[in-house]
């Protein structure tokens, strides 16, 4: 059943990929981003109507259909895929990077991988009974993707990732068009897209910063490059990418403005319709969600889009508090090395170029982007986080590094050219990004101690005969939030108790099925 279910799979997303190919006519390049947008946006829809399972199903069958029907007609047709040949290496490279790893990085377990698995195992969406998910307000289209491709399979960590990797290696590879001129650009993009596996969250995680800023740019791409007004039929993926783009998280929704802003500059005056859709599409996305949210729950969680939420967190706040918040978040942008060195390389690009007012404009441009966005991130510190985590400016250099990336993608597609000197240029700065990304990541969850417990927790869980039995868990005290979340993540259960090593005595074990001690 496994590999019927690969084959289904695989000749679902070629005879996509084909469809796109002959009857929308878009660059190859596109194609696997499309497919993600395509499939996410289409698993939403059918979740708001509780059909999840057997509408993928449909979806996938009538694709391997037409693939079939395609390659028996012209067996040529798949030569029209050729560069899916560099696609498939960056799959083995994750597939590598990824082998044998662990999932550690705490927001898998306090949201990002419990979603994941709560759809696959339940085949619909979490409600106001379900409080394994606690935060009921986040968007959840990464969390589609993953469950458009392994809800054929049962859960696993690594099938999550790899498939989380495969959406954010899908707009990477929008960038393959401007390096697949020879064997050392073709180096150099996959050395960049080591680059961008490891520039920001770890890879082994379902966390969505990079997917946001690999998606974002392939978006922005995509209503740059391709003429809507002589090839309507690819105006049609704007709605998907838009639904898509918007929903991988609440603040996703900023690249997916740019994009409305961009196709409004570009059209107003050629296609007031094509404006129009793209603005619908936007609101549609924004407004089915808000919609589904206070139809199904009462409370909302961290981070959601309410106007009285919003007051509730800033009248929190006293004014010394907002102060700090002020002072540090100022102190934080002058620290951000990788965004200055950024700027810097741009401004050598324009010394040198022979188009300056092109290289100018793009500068500017990045430039207010960034400020924009950071911008954001302040009153979201004020009006969305809580007051400790705003204080310690939680996050942040996550958040920041998902706009870092995003304008590095977009300056290399923009300003890398047939010129020698610029390739040089943006060469020599690929490999010292790529040099000082590898040389200071760090997983800071990835520990002896957390890979020991996480295996023992894991070998526990499926061993049990009988997941409803009552269950108490032994911890230290310097760990209790970190594995009470991973706990919580993997034994899903209300019949599952914690307790810290100091107040054992107080607990009657013979009350538990099971007593497991990870307090030695």
């Amino acid at each position: 059943m496994l590999v019927i279910n690969l084959i289904l799979i695989s000749f679902s997303f070629l005879g996509f990929s084909l469809f796109i190919k002959e009857q929308i006519k878009i660059s190859t390049s596109f194609i696997p981003f499309l497919y993600v947008c395509v499939i996410s946006s289409f698993v939403y829809i059918l979740a708001l109507f509780s059909i999840m399972k057997i509408g993928i199903y449909v979806f996938d069958i009538i694709l391997s259909i037409y693939f079939i029907f395609i390659i028996v007609k012209k067996k040529e047709a798949l030569l029209k895929l050729k560069d899916y040949c560099f696609f498939l290496v960056l799959l083995i490279i994750l597939f590598l990077i990824l082998f044998n790893k662990k999932m550690l990085h705490y927001d898998n377990f306090s949201h990002w991988a419990r979603i994941s698995k709560f759809l696959i195992e339940t085949n619909r969406l979490n409600n106001e009974g379900d409080k394994y998910i606690l935060f009921n307000t986040y968007p959840q289209m990464s969390a589609y993707f993953i469950y458009a491709i392994m809800n054929f399979f049962s859960y696993s960590e690594f099938g999550a990732m790899f498939v989380n990797g495969f959406a954010i290696l899908s707009g990477y590879f929008v960038l393959f068009s401007k390096f697949k001129k020879n064997l050392v650009s073709v180096f150099l993009f996959f050395i960049l897209a080591i680059t961008v596996l490891y520039f920001n969250t770890p890879v082994n995680s379902l966390l969505v910063d990079t997917l946001i800023s690999t998606s974002g740019f392939a978006s922005m791409i995509y209503v740059y490059e391709n003429d809507f007004i002589n090839n309507k039929s690819s105006s049609l993926m704007i709605f998907p990418i838009i639904l898509y783009t918007s929903l991988i998280k609440n603040s996703s929704v900023y690249f997916t403005i740019l994009i409305v802003f961009y196709l409004i500059y570009k059209y107003i005056r050629k296609d007031l319709k094509l404006v129009i859709f793209s603005l619908l599409s936007l609101f549609i996305s924004q407004r089915s969600w808000s919609f589904h949210i206070h139809k199904t729950f009462t409370e909302f969680g961290k981070h959601s889009l309410d106007i009285e939420s919003y007051k509730t967190n800033f009248s929190l706040k006293t004014s010394e508090d907002i102060r700090l918040i002020s002072e540090r978040f100022i102190n934080a942008i002058l620290e951000q090395k990788i965004i200055f060195l950024f700027f810097i390389v741009l401004v050598i690009v324009f010394l040198l170029s022979n188009r300056k007012n092109k290289v100018l404009k793009i500068i500017i441009s990045l430039a207010t982007i960034y400020i924009i966005y950071q911008l954001g991130n302040y009153y979201m510190y004020l009006y969305s986080m809580p007051t400790f985590e705003a204080i310690n400016l939680a996050s942040f250099d996550r958040y920041s590094k998902t706009i870092d990336l995003y304008l590095i993608l977009l300056a290399i597609y923009l300003l890398i050219n047939k010129s020698f000197r610029n390739f040089l240029i943006i060469s020599i700065s690929i490999i010292l990004l790529t040099l000082v990304t590898l040389i200071n990541y760090k997983d800071m969850y990835n520990n002896s101690e957390n890979i020991f417990v996480k295996n023992k927790l894991d070998q526990f869980y499926n061993s049990m005969p009988d997941h409803s039995k009552n269950i108490l868990i032994v911890l230290n005290e310097d760990k209790m939030g970190y594995y009470k979340y991973m706990i919580g993540y993997i034994f899903q259960k209300d019949n599952t108790d914690i307790i810290t090593k100091n107040n054992i005595s107080s607990i009657n074990k013979d009350d538990y099925d099971y007593v497991i001690d990870l307090s030695k």
